[in-house]
């Protein structure tokens, strides 16, 4: 794309949010099952430990499974990095040195942002499914897709080796 209008900006923007909020609720569904100290035990915990996921914001559950969980590889400092542009985009992207739409560069670089965010936010979706898929105590009857191939395939050991279960 040479040069995005408005229209354009928007719509990343909106996809943006969109997969943020996905791998937002992938790391919350899984936190649980990564770290026994936070697994629930009864059916009433585990209500409760779904309330108080819901609640914490993402750098409580990053915080949460750096303090569980060996993360290993380079996906500790991915989630890292991918917390701070998140958070920069969602609380104060005005602020974001480059951000805006007024001129052509400006819109540029808001869009190119914010598919940096689309394409990291995915990245951490596919490492937590590669995660679902690398585990030995799931037999997973799925579809076949060329998606889940792909995870399984390039995804599966990337998640063995960020979480060395």
């Amino acid at each position: 794309m040479n040069r995005p209008n408005q229209k354009d900006v928007f719509f990343a923007v909106g996809l943006a949010l969109l997969t943020i909020q996905m791998a937002e609720k992938i790391l919350k569904l899984y936190l649980p099952d990564l770290a026994p100290k936070v697994r629930p035990k009864s059916i009433k915990k585990l209500l409760t430990t779904k309330e108080l996921m819901d609640r914490a914001t993402l750098g409580k559950i990053i915080r949460a499974l750096k303090e569980n969980v060996k993360i290993g590889g380079s996906f500790g400092k991915t989630l890292e990095e991918f917390l701070a542009a998140r958070n920069m985009f969602v609380h104060t992207a005005d602020k974001i040195p480059g951000w805006g739409m007024e001129t052509d560069k400006e819109r540029a670089f808001s869009y190119e942002y914010s598919k940096s965010l689309c394409k990291d936010s995915q990245h951490i979706i596919d490492v937590m499914l590669g995660l679902v898929f690398a585990r030995k105590d799931l037999a997973l009857d799925l579809p076949a897709s060329e998606y889940f191939e792909r995870i399984k395939k390039e995804y599966a050991p990337l998640a063995k080796v960020a979480f060395p279960i």
